[in-house]
């Protein structure tokens, strides 16, 4: 059960890094054999100890409790080193009249992570490549030995604990402060309009699960700094530099908020079918909160890049002509997603979608970003094509075409959805 959600990241983090170091230091044909265990040693031992903290935690916290806490405690591990990746480190030592040592600084890294899988595998790698199978292979057999006893450690507190955590969720926690709060009786779509409704519904679905908004807050953030990572490699100005990092943003909560909308229903989306409303005109009114909640969000965003980097009106014009046909097509292929590849049985804000449809929803992500792109910055500058307004015309218009045609699609599935 865990290993579509959580393996995914691991060849995502890991393999790019082995194929770095393989470009300078070639790793044998043997090494590469040795890569499936070393990787999947690397997934066991936070898979044993994560699953043996969670069962002692369980026994003393609800569960809704422990899964938000460690949800955010991931994120924010997540985010923290990623910005430490991207920023801190390849500046170390680089810094104008710095005194740093930076072959000093990495060695004492490693030095105090010298006692953990991951350089344990930097060693297998590293004697891999300087011809010393045997060595790479005691270290090998260190990671598999370490994935083992983490499993093991979780195997025999599961014994011990399962039952007695197992009973704890059944029965709701043990704790007084969670006992059901009584219904309210509120006035239906045709008091308020279904818009009202659906927004103050989204509300409280949010504040239920409130981690949901801190996984797409850290989500946002991430894409929106990735184009500040890349710039030192190229030459681009601060126009082109707001453009991407807005674009960035912009595709990404689109489809992020987007694709999360009917997930977020769980089981009562079949519901949706008894409503006096058709599916269509339902999927709008949630697609107008979804919409609602990222303009604001890319407003923000907006008004603070603009006062950063200095951009005038006429700049902000033309950032604006590009982002909000950009937003609106993130926006109906990220309901689109979700309405395919919707999981309502999710347990952690980032398995919303089911394995296959967060890859598909991450190639259309960066597909979309960087057409946008291309579109703003390489098209403009080819001889015989259309000036920059007339290419922004008809990539509206495609944009529109192609929301259209993802909307009315998630309309048919959620058509089609059976009560259960």
């Amino acid at each position: 059960d865990a290993l579509p959600r959580t393996s995914l990241l691991l060849v995502v983090l890991v393999v790019p890094s082995v194929f770095a170091f393989h470009t300078l230091f070639p790793l044998p044909a043997w090494g590469w054999l040795l890569l499936p265990f070393q990787l999947t040693a690397l997934w066991a031992v936070p898979l044993g100890l994560g699953l043996a903290a969670s069962l002692l935690l369980l026994r003393h916290v609800p569960a809704r409790h422990a899964r938000e806490a460690l949800g955010l405690i991931s994120t924010l591990t997540l985010f923290a080193l990623w910005l430490a990746n991207s920023f801190l480190l390849p500046r170390v030592g680089t810094m104008p009249g710095s005194a740093v040592d930076v072959r000093g600084t990495l060695a004492r890294l490693t030095e105090l992570a010298s006692p953990t899988p991951g350089a344990w595998m930097a060693h297998a790698l590293e004697y891999a490549a300087a011809g010393a199978p045997a060595v790479s292979l005691l270290a090998t057999l260190a990671i598999l030995g370490a994935g083992a006893a983490a499993l093991l450690l979780a195997t025999a507190i599961a014994a011990c604990d399962m039952e007695t955590v197992q009973a704890r969720i059944l029965s709701g926690g043990g704790r007084r402060g969670d006992r059901p709060r009584p219904i309210r009786h509120e006035p239906g779509p045709d008091a308020r309009g279904l818009v009202r409704a659906m927004l103050a519904r989204d509300g409280r679905l949010i504040a239920r699960h409130w981690t949901i908004l801190g996984d797409l807050l850290t989500t946002a953030v991430l894409w929106t700094l990735l184009p500040v990572v890349a710039a030192p490699l190229f030459d681009a100005s601060r126009e082109t530099l707001a453009r991407a990092m807005l674009l960035g943003l912009t595709v990404a909560i689109g489809n992020e908020v987007a694709a999360r909308v009917l997930p977020l229903e769980r089981r009562a989306l079949a519901w949706s079918r008894l409503a006096p409303v058709t599916s269509s005109r339902w999927l709008a009114a949630r697609l107008a909160g979804a919409g609602a909640f990222a303009a604001v969000l890319l407003a923000l965003a907006t008004a603070g890049t603009a006062r950063a980097l200095e951009l005038d009106a006429g700049e902000i014009a033309r950032l604006l002509a590009v982002l909000v046909p950009a937003l609106l097509l993130a926006l109906a292929t990220g309901l689109w997603a979700g309405a395919t590849f919707g999981d309502p049985g999710w347990t952690n804000p980032r398995s919303m979608l089911t394995p296959a449809g967060r890859i598909i929803a991450t190639m259309s992500l960066i597909a979309q970003a960087i057409g946008w792109l291309v579109l703003t910055d390489a098209l403009p500058e080819l001889p015989g094509l259309p000036d920059e307004r007339a290419l922004q015309g008809t990539a509206a218009l495609a944009a529109a075409l192609v929301a259209a045609l993802a909307f009315a699609d998630a309309s048919r599935r959620l058509g089609d959805t059976e009560l259960a």
